[in-house]
């Protein structure tokens, strides 16, 4: 019996295909493994081996959700500790349906690292926008006294390319002001190079 720790499902494109991802313990840590019913062949993919392992982190991934896009592409994000070993990070997986290829280390290829500069971010939700923007909500502190709700509006399109952990914020995810600029006339008083 392994423990569900988080849990999501996600109705895929046009089908009534679900996916479902949770966490347990099976290997002495928690890792991510999903499993998805197939309504095209009323079967359950993945269920009889114990679900697809997502992740291969050497510490706990846990709270997963799941979403996808009109493509049948997978997205899931869950929180982890793997950097620092206490404060946990949000990470994404990616499925391209085209080319039948997940993105993540239980399946040989890396996990996405989203955002690093909070002292601790958790349980992730992932979600698409009418414009089929990927949107990322969580639980971020800068200390353990304020937990604020924290969103992040990415293109996911660049979660088919592989970026290396690495100490910091990743400027590919970073807020984009070129509307504000465009639409607003609104410019910055500091330049980010200034304001280090």
């Amino acid at each position: 019996n392994h423990p569900f720790i988080g849990k999501g499902f996600s109705p895929v494109g046009e089908s009534e295909n679900i996916n479902v991802v949770w966490s347990d313990n099976r290997s002495g840590n928690y890792e991510i493994f999903f499993a998805k019913y197939d309504s095209t062949i009323n079967t359950w993919k993945h269920i009889e081996t114990g679900g697809l392992r997502i992740t291969l982190a050497a510490l706990d991934s846990k709270n997963p959700c799941v979403t996808s896009d009109i493509n049948n592409n997978i997205y899931i994000a869950w929180e982890d500790n793997r950097v620092t070993g206490r404060n946990n990070e949000i990470y994404l997986a990616f499925y391209d349906n085209a080319k039948d290829d997940w993105e993540c280390t239980g399946q040989g290829g890396t996990d996405i690292r989203v955002l690093a500069d909070l002292t601790q971010c958790n349980k992730p939700v992932v979600t698409f926008d009418s414009n089929g923007e990927l949107h990322v909500l969580f639980e971020g502190s800068r200390s353990k006294d304020s937990t604020e709700i924290q969103h992040l509006k990415v293109n996911s399109e660049d979660y088919r390319e592989h970026t290396n952990d690495r100490p910091g914020a990743d400027l590919r995810y970073a807020p984009d002001s070129s509307k504000l600029k465009s639409e607003l006339d609104w410019f910055p008083k500091h330049s980010i190079e200034g304001g280090l």
